[in-house]
């Protein structure tokens, strides 16, 4: 049970952020340069950047992949998802058109996702999409996309990490049978520490465990 966070969470820790008009999905990444985050936000005028550093109250976000300084198609008009990591010298993000159906990425050298000039042209990868889902390959250090496409269509995309091409296969996923089940038992833990002066939830306690 998550109950009612908004009474677990103290308004002075809660920063509101002046988001781009027509603000659709966002995506965080870390970055190991400086041990924090950057938030990307897509726009209706594209997408958005929030640097730890214009992370505050009454900051705008900075532009810098805007969707009408490329010309791709209408890529970036109606971006349902954004998929951001960061590695090595790359920092990469991959991006979702529903109403297109395309999956889309652009890319800027690690540390310099706050400059617009530094990115890459918005690339399609793949079209009649409905979903997507990446990882990273840590042996080999190249991206790896699974696409769904109509039906019970399923591809994968993999990009050389020498050249950044892609290559893809189809999957062939097994029918379902209706008797098909696993069956596992499994629990969630819903911890809440309460102030014994004041009576309710405390929002200034540090909570450290360890994992064995």
């Amino acid at each position: 049970s998550t109950g009612d966070w908004s009474s677990d969470v103290c308004s002075s820790d809660l920063t509101p952020l002046n988001v781009p008009t027509g603000a659709s999905c966002i995506s965080s990444v870390l970055n190991p340069g400086i041990g924090s985050t950057d938030l990307f936000i897509a726009g209706t005028d594209g997408i958005h950047i929030f640097t730890p550093e214009n992370q505050k109250q009454n900051v705008d976000s900075l532009l810098v992949i805007p969707a009408a300084s490329v010309d791709n198609g209408g890529m970036l008009n109606g971006v349902t998802q954004l998929s951001v990591l960061s590695v090595g010298d790359k920092t990469t993000v991959f991006g979702y058109n529903a109403a297109q159906q395309v999956v889309f990425y652009v890319y800027c050298a690690a540390g310099s996702e706050a400059t617009p000039t530094a990115w890459s042209a918005p690339i399609p990868i793949c079209s009649g999409a409905e979903a997507f889902a990446f990882y990273l390959n840590n042996q080999t250090f190249n991206n790896v996309l699974f696409v769904h496409l109509s039906g019970e269509n399923l591809l994968q995309l993999t990009q050389d990490p020498s050249n950044s091409t892609w290559s893809q296969r189809s999957i062939l996923l097994p029918s379902t049978d209706n008797s098909d089940m696993v069956q596992f038992s499994s629990f969630t833990s819903h911890l809440q520490i309460t102030d014994s002066k004041i009576g309710r939830a405390s929002c200034r306690e540090r909570v450290y465990g360890e994992c064995r």
